[in-house]
């Protein structure tokens, strides 16, 4: 019942390429990979694969959902893949036309047009 929930709520958002939990987790996770590699693609590519943690959220603020036993596995998965990303990023410098704080954050290790597309941004 979990994962169908997961899925009505990724129809309602429009979010057609992932349809259940396990799939937002996997995604999650070989974008921080991506990123533990060093990004190589530009800030908007970025944000964009990065946009996938905000489902993410809107799934575990849902207080409905936390009711059932897969969303304490699917929380501690999810918390598990922040601590990685969480180190990948600058304790000094942030975005801050951001709301959420992996959104803020910006890599220590990336690319070229990563790091021209931040300086000439922000």
């Amino acid at each position: 019942m979990f994962a169908y929930k997961v899925k009505v709520i990724l129809e309602n958002e429009k979010w057609n390429r992932y349809s259940s939990p396990n799939q937002l987790l996997e995604a999650w996770n070989q974008f921080v990979d991506e990123c533990e590699l060093g990004y190589d693609m530009g800030i908007y590519e970025y944000d964009n694969d990065l946009s996938v943690r905000n489902i993410i959220e809107k799934i575990l603020q849902d207080e409905a959902l936390s009711k059932f036993e897969e969303y304490e596995y699917f929380k501690k998965e999810v918390f598990k893949i922040d601590e990685r990303f969480r180190k990948l990023l600058s304790k000094e410098k942030k975005r801050t036309d951001k709301r959420f704080w992996w959104e803020r954050g910006i890599l220590n290790k990336a690319g070229k047009e990563y790091f021209d597309d931040i300086n000439s941004l922000f």
